[in-house]
């Protein structure tokens, strides 16, 4: 299936506990990339189209976030004192 030019699948399995389950996924790396993200899913089709809408539409703002979230990582355990046990 395809949604914006993004590819996505149905899945369906039964559980441990013998009941049926299903998702729609996605694993698009072009729409992933960069994110840390391997898989999205959602249950119901509309949600993972709407999630796929988020991601296509807040990319560089997420990207951005990412980054900028790595570097006040990498400042904090540079300027730690304390180093663990």
């Amino acid at each position: 299936m395809e949604y914006r030019g993004i590819e996505y699948r149905y899945l369906e399995w039964t559980a441990s506990s013998g009941k049926k389950a299903s998702c729609y996924t996605c694993r698009d790396k072009s729409l992933l990339r960069g994110l840390g993200l391997e898989v999205i899913s959602e249950v119901k089709e509309v949600d993972l189209k709407k999630s796929i809408d988020f991601y296509m539409d807040n990319n560089d703002l997420l990207l951005e976030s990412l980054q900028r979230k790595q570097l006040a990582t990498a400042k904090f355990y540079k300027t730690l004192n304390y180093k663990g046990d």
